[in-house]
């Protein structure tokens, strides 16, 4: 480095550099901090096209020519990773800057030719010898007019060339144009004789055609001859024995259970063979013993013999075999692949576009021998769902069918059902795919669920259920309900009675799972696709909701389907299990029976917890325990523990399981004193006596501290999220309230000014349903992390140089978790090389998350980069509701041990015995974390999260509260762990309510 102490000059700080290596630079001594700007700035500058630039950092102007091939065509290629960099105040504008830019790039390359100096073989500081020429020029150019003229005349010299070349462009056009008539010209006759070629070749395939149709024609007359020469052929050696052992006859045979269900299952023309050969022996003796009928099967009209002998106990094994072979699938998927979007030969490797599950087969019968109820379980779920009902591009397009859909039964049953997007209803209870609230036009902003004026849009359950949701509704609208019976028979089954005079946008989460469940069962549907029934439910709603669909799963109305996450319960009528991976692709496909041994060789774990459902039943009848999350022990079998040589149990984040440090307690964030909810004479929040300082205090009373971690628990509809919307100032009577936030209420007050909403939400980082539902999804990535610091969801964000670095460097931690085409590294064998970093390269690019929209990527990926918007900035507050649900163990995992520690841990992946084990955390060096690192939660900064199940509690969490079930009198219970909740023996019951 070459600094001085010569007159001031604004040019602060100039350098040459090939791509990274500084080769020579000056810097004034005014201005020693500039230096470190070429560091950053350098490694931005793409050479594949020559540039010049201006990046704007606090009070001064970055400038730099990059050279790229087009600069130097016959030179070392070397030369095309130059750079010529200057530093100047703003003020000083653009036009000398670059023109003294000009003046050193040309007398560098005339002291290094660059047709024979190998630039890249250079040291740093390999061309320290024109310092000199630096400093002599910056003084020129910065601070006499004579060097400022010259700076003038070099850009006026670009000016002129550029002109010329325009002009020389524009008289090469002006002499095309003469030759413009005769194009013309041909382009007419050619047109002429494209009009003609059109006629005759419609002429020669309307030939062709006909052709064709005698033909079809011709072989339809021969395939009938055929079939009915063959009917008649095999009836005429039908023998029947008749014996006389008082059966009856002819005509009381007709009425037996034989001729019933010779009705149902012979084609007509062979019945009536069948008729005449009995009506021709029915005089002549009586008859017992029936061998032999011909059946055909209705679809494929392939025939087949089967054994009905009556008085022998024959029919329902008949009839099974007969069902098994007449079992047409509603869905059909034979080697299919499909797509989002037309694939096309230039975009091949668009990340939003990739192919899905290729060469998929799969197959959904209709009436199989034996239930048939399928759980799809993994990240891409939804997508797989989709395709069912048949959404996505399917290539080969007739790769997909729905054969059931267009047999006869299914124009007797209802010919509307012929519509796959009928047959097969879609439920997601995922935000992403809009709640009930979608009914009106309630929920169009967060605080709207919280007023207690109802609008003519605010409709009933009823109305929600009967469809009745439009103002102005059209005369070719559904009909979902068909009759009065239904809707009541329906209500009666999922108790819903109480509930329809409600508004919907008002039910609680387990309730607004049952009325989606309800009007997808009203339109009469043949598969009914329930698309993570469990998320967000508290164990006694899991335990409704899942022997709910167990009834509906028995009665076979209709077929169930569910997709589900690896932490969630697998009923015991799940018979089949269809394991994906994240990258769209089937692991697994088969019975539940044989899905154990072939997911753990893919790394994925099966979870059962049925026990747990009757457990949690003891547990409310007779005061026995709750349901654990985890198996039979208090671990769950899908949390990791690190791999360390001392011997000891660590938690998710790598906490340890024994004991944990208390982080000291600052200033209060929250305060809450006495606080009640009520819409009315309905109490939804604070429906309690409290003790406080020795005193019955009626309502909430609560404070969250710098530094504490709290854990917020309760069943749905205990007013969790009424909580979280008080303290983000969402909810309108957080003005009336005795609430404080940041240590100051909403309105003012004597001596005290009132904190806005915007003030709120820009110390507070939120993830929850809400802000998933309501976020706008045509955002990218990248926009999405810098939404952080906006005022709104499409507003501006303000950011400067450090917010773009903390931004690329969440992308970049998570880019296997963000972007779908991320290349994944080869998993190391064995444990012992777990304490080494992973070498890595130089770091990544991050322009995917520009070109990669919102809406384009996974559940599961969407939930990660809301979770990575709230941490990014830092905020005092950081408030979790649910943030990981939608989430794999392994990504789950992932997100919690960058709340905790940031990028100065990670994960190791390795193979251990062929099974793919990621439950390694090691520290990361610099180079793995990068040039600008992230810290976890810090000392400074609270936490409140909101969870229903243990998995997705953090290891931070120390401090807990369990709101009471609404209505029930019952306080908050509040308590406190001294270690990760992983590790206390029964706190998850403790936290319940239950015994252990």
């Amino acid at each position: 480095m070459a600094s001085s102490s010569t007159a001031s000059t604004p040019l602060l700080y100039s350098c040459i550099a090939y791509r990274t290596t500084i080769l020579t630079e000056h810097i004034t001594s005014a201005a020693s901090q500039t230096s470190s700007l070429a560091s950053i700035i350098l490694p931005k500058i793409d050479h594949r096209n020559s540039q010049k630039l201006t990046y704007t950092h606090n009070q001064n102007f970055i400038h730099y020519i990059a050279d790229g091939p087009s600069d130097h065509p016959g030179a070392d290629p070397s030369a095309c990773g130059l750079t010529y960099l200057v530093i100047s105040p703003s003020n000083f504008g653009r036009r000398i800057p670059f023109g003294y830019l000009v003046e050193i790039k040309k007398q560098f390359l005339a002291r290094y030719n660059p047709e024979t100096t190998d630039f890249a073989s250079l040291p740093p500081y390999g061309a320290a010898d024109f310092n000199t020429t630096l400093k002599q020029l910056m003084v020129s150019y910065g601070t006499t007019q004579g060097g400022k003229q010259d700076a003038i005349s070099n850009v006026q010299a670009d000016i002129d060339n550029v002109r010329g070349i325009m002009t020389e462009n524009i008289e090469r056009v002006l002499e095309r144009g003469e030759r413009i008539d005769l194009l013309v010209d041909k382009t007419d006759r050619l047109g002429v004789g494209a009009h003609d070629f059109r006629v005759r070749s419609r002429g020669l395939k309307r030939q062709m055609w006909w052709k064709n149709v005698k033909l079809m024609a011709l072989m339809v007359v021969v395939v009938i001859f055929l079939v009915y020469l063959f009917g008649v052929v095999f009836l005429a050696g039908l023998s029947v024995s008749v014996k006389d052992k008082g059966y009856g006859t002819y005509g009381r045979f007709k009425e037996s259970k034989v001729a019933t269900l010779l009705d149902r299952l012979m084609p007509i023309y062979i019945k009536a063979e069948v008729d005449a050969t009995f009506a021709n022996i029915s005089s002549k003796s009586r008859m017992s013993d029936l061998d032999v009928i011909v059946v055909r099967a209705p679809v494929k009209a392939t025939c087949l013999t089967a054994s009905l002998l009556y008085g022998r106990k024959r029919f329902p094994e008949d009839i099974k075999i007969l069902k098994a072979n007449n079992s047409t699938p509603i869905v059909s998927i034979k080697n299919g692949t499909f797509y989002r979007r037309y694939p096309s030969t230039t975009a091949q490797d668009d990340p939003t576009n990739k192919p899905m599950f290729p060469n998929l087969t799969f197959s959904l019968p209709s009436s199989p021998p034996e239930p048939e109820n399928w759980a799809v379980i993994g990240p891409s779920n939804t997508t797989f769902l989709e395709i069912l009902r048949g959404q996505h591009l399917c290539f080969p397009p007739n790769a997909r069918s729905f054969p059931f859909l267009s047999s006869e039964e299914i124009a007797r049953k209802d010919h509307h059902l012929r519509v796959p997007a009928r047959a097969l209803q879609y439920v997601g209870f995922s935000e992403s795919h809009g709640g009930i609230g979608q009914a009106g036009t309630r929920g169009a902003y967060l605080s709207a669920r919280y007023e207690s004026r109802r609008e003519e849009t605010d409709f009933s359950l009823l109305d929600y259920l009967k469809g009745n949701t439009e103002l102005n509704p059209s005369e070719s609208r559904d009909v979902i309900v068909h009759d009065e019976a239904s809707l009541t028979d329906t209500v009666e089954k999922l108790k819903l009675g109480p509930l329809l005079e409600m508004p919907v946008s008002n039910l609680s989460n387990g309730q607004t799972r049952r009325a989606r469940v309800a009007r997808a069962l009203l339109g009469k549907p043949e598969v009914l696709l329930l698309d993570g029934p469990f998320m967000g439910l508290d164990p006694q709603n899991t335990k409704d909701i899942a022997f709910l669909l167990g009834g509906l799963a028995n009665a076979n109305a209709p077929r169930l389907v569910l997709s589900l996450r690896p932490q969630d319960p697998l009923p015991e009528w799940i018979t089949h299990l269809l394991r994906l991976s994240p990258d769209f692709e089937v692991i697994f496909k088969g019975p539940r029976a044989e899905a154990r041994k072939s997911i753990l060789l893919h790394g994925g774990r099966l979870r059962n917890k049925l026990e747990d459902f009757q457990r949690y039943e003891r547990g409310k009848t007779k005061g026995g325990k709750s349901p654990s999350s985890a198996a039979e022990n208090d671990q769950p079998e899908d949390v990791p523990k690190m791999y360390v040589g001392d011997g000891k149990q660590y938690s998710a984040e790598g906490l340890p399981l024994k004991s944990s440090e208390t982080p000291e307690l600052g200033e209060p964030l929250v305060e809450m004193n006495n606080v009640v909810v009520k819409y009315g004479a309905k109490t939804v929040l604070g429906a309690w006596h409290q003790d406080s300082n020795g005193q019955a205090q009626e309502g909430l009373q609560w404070t969250v501290r710098r530094g504490q971690r709290w854990g917020v628990f309760g069943p749905n509809g205990s007013g969790k999220t009424t909580l979280l919307s008080l303290i983000c100032s969402d909810h309108p009577q957080t003005y009336s309230l005795p609430i404080r936030i940041f240590s100051r209420s909403r309105l003012p007050r004597p001596g005290e000014p009132g904190i806005s909403i915007f003030d709120i939400q820009s110390r507070i980082g939120q993830s929850s349903p809400e802000i998933h539902a309501f976020f706008p999804k045509h955002l990218s990535i990248r926009q999405v992390l810098e939404n952080a610091w906006a005022d709104t969801f499409l507003g501006s964000p303000k950011l400067v140089y450090e917010n773009d670095a903390a931004v690329d460097t969440c992308l970049r931690w998570f880019e296997a978790e963000l972007n779908p085409a991320y290349a994944r590294e080869t998993p190391r064998q064995g444990p012992k090389r777990a304490a080494k970093s992973p070498q890595r390269k130089a770091p990544r690019s991050t322009d995917w998350a520009d070109e990669l929209r919102f809406r384009d990527v996974a559940f599961s990926a969407q939930r990660v980069a809301l979770l990575l918007r709230a941490l990014v900035k830092k905020p005092d507050l950081v408030v979790l509701d649910e943030a990981f649900s939608g989430m794999d163990a392994s990504v789950r995992n992932k997100c919690m041990l960058f709340l905790t520690w940031g990028t100065a841990k990670y994960f190791y992946v390795y193979r251990d015995k062929n099974v793919l084990q990621s439950n390694t955390i090691v520290d990361a060096d610099s180079e793995v974390q990068g040039e600008f690192p992230m810290t976890g939660l810090t000392a400074d900064q609270a936490l409140i999260c909101v969870s229903h199940v243990k998995e997705e509690v953090p290891g931070v969490v120390r401090d807990w509260m369990c709101l009471p079930e609404a209505n029930t009198g019952m306080p908050a219970r509040f308590g406190k762990f001294d270690r990760p909740l992983q590790g206390v023996k029964g706190g998850w019951e403790q936290i319940w309510g239950f015994k252990p």
